[in-house]
């Protein structure tokens, strides 16, 4: 079965081993937005890389940023559909992140509609993510009960509020991350996961 082909499930094997990977990229999340960092660490393999608007580096180095960063982000996940070849998987969870802040003297809410693309292999009988990366649909910044401030121009629309507020805590945010607006640049990523999920079978 290839990436993006309609996932089948063939057996209560098959259906075990999907809800194992949904209950493992579903709970980094969860760690992340309850500050349940040893439980987040754990969900990494040690070769893990992670690639989304802030943060490019190993997985082990997200779980210590994300303790360090600012902005307090929950994750409202949606549905996840997960494919499985033999040792390796792949998952897209449809999702969005929500922060609330004052900038310029005014309340503001963020929402960024996103889809979260992972893979994970299993080690010794244990799901552990690979990869994560996030695909950016598009996003709002909207006043919480004010007209919001002005704000600087950022280049992409699909993720350009996320990266005005990212950039009032200081990061540096990468214009060339995977989004709607960049169609080449998303499928690039599917185009690698697919990769990934094909070695599964000879692994």
């Amino acid at each position: 079965m290839g990436f993006f082909d309609m996932p089948r499930t063939e057996s209560a094997e098959d259906m075990l081993e999907k809800f194992r990977v949904r209950e493992l990229v579903e709970y980094e999340r969860f760690c992340r937005d309850n500050a349940l960092w040893d439980s987040m660490l754990a969900c990494f393999a040690q070769d893990s890389r992670v690639e989304i608007s802030w943060y490019q580096g190993s997985g082990q180095g997200f779980v210590e940023a994300s303790k360090k960063m600012k902005a307090k982000a929950p994750h409202k996940l949606n549905n996840t559909l997960v494919w499985l070849n033999g040792t390796h998987a792949a998952s897209v969870t449809m999702g969005s992140i929500h922060i609330r802040r004052r900038m310029g003297g005014t309340w503001v809410d963020l929402v960024s509609q996103v889809r979260f693309l992972y893979t994970a292999r299993k080690e010794q009988g244990v799901w552990k993510i690979v990869t994560m990366n996030c695909i950016y649909e598009q996003d709002s910044l909207l006043p919480v009960c004010a007209v919001p401030p002005a704000r600087p121009p950022f280049a992409r629309p699909s993720y350009r509020h996320l990266a005005q507020v990212l950039q009032e805590d200081g990061y540096s945010i990468s214009e060339v991350l995977p989004g709607d607006d960049q169609p080449p640049a998303v499928q690039a990523l599917y185009a690698r996961a697919a990769a990934f999920l094909a070695q599964g079978a000879h692994a």
